[in-house]
């Protein structure tokens, strides 16, 4: 029956100079799953560590500085149900990680955001590259939208005498 779906729809498309276009066609499988719009960080943001901008929220370390603060924020996905879609009302997986290592950040949050404040902690300068975040919308206990990795990369972390951070035992 779907092979003679098909042959039918092909007979009656347009051909425009020799060439069929089909689009729109799934045979097997479900649906992909929605996608997640990853608004902030932006891809290839540099993250400020020793941040003076949480000088309200976090004290100063003299050997750590500040810390960092980033705020992650997406745009809920539009989920296909009956007779249409709807907002999303499930939950979402954030996870934040430095090339393949265990992920440095991994929360499940059921709004749209999240922000990581991480007083008197510094990224080493061995590792400020090849960050990644990702976001997945989980539903009963399904996938139903994924953002795909989005990269960015910490700046050095530098106290005010311009020596770096540091971790002093």
């Amino acid at each position: 029956m779907k092979r003679m779906a098909v042959a039918l729809l092909l007979a009656v498309l347009p051909v425009v100079a020799s060439t069929l276009v089909v689009s729109g066609i799934a045979l097997a499988g479900p649906p992909p799953p929605a996608s997640i719009t990853l608004v902030t960080p932006v891809s290839g943001a540099t993250i400020q560590q020793n941040d003076s901008a949480l000088a309200g929220t976090c004290t100063l370390d003299p050997n750590r500085g500040y810390g960092f603060s980033v705020a992650y924020d997406w745009d809920a996905p539009l989920v296909k149900q009956k007779g249409g879609f709807t907002a999303f009302g499930g939950s979402y997986h954030l996870v934040v990680q430095h090339g393949a290592s265990t992920p440095a950040l991994d929360v499940t949050v059921t709004t749209s955001s999240y922000t990581d404040l991480a007083c008197n902690t510094f990224v080493i300068d061995n590792n400020l590259a090849d960050w990644h975040w990702r976001v997945t919308a989980v539903k009963g206990g399904k996938v139903v939208a994924d953002s795909g990795p989005r990269s960015f990369s910490f700046a050095q972390c530098r106290l005010a005498s311009t020596a770096p951070c540091s971790a002093p035992f």
